[in-house]
């Protein structure tokens, strides 16, 4: 997953579901749980697509109960993927 700014890239995002689970999936490497630190506003570049991090993002990645919040300020998020 690369942060890109100001850049164009091909792509687009299909829907907000679609989103929270690209993120999601970033809290894990492979059956391994992760850690990840995602910036508001800042879009990344993932599989191809472009996809922003905001906070209706951070709350469909909550309501999924797959990620645990370790550290959140008014900036940035740390999440931990979480095995079901």
């Amino acid at each position: 997953m690369a942060r890109r700014k100001k850049e164009t890239v091909e792509g687009t995002v299909e829907s907000h579901i679609d989103t929270v689970a690209r993120f999601i999936k970033h809290c894990f490497k492979g059956s391994q749980e992760a850690n990840i630190r995602l910036r508001f506003g800042e879009t990344y570049l993932i599989g191809g697509l472009l996809y922003t991090f905001n906070k209706d993002v951070l709350g469909g990645m909550i309501e999924s109960g797959r990620v645990k919040v370790t550290y959140e300020n008014d900036a940035e998020v740390n999440f931990r993927g979480i095995s079901s």
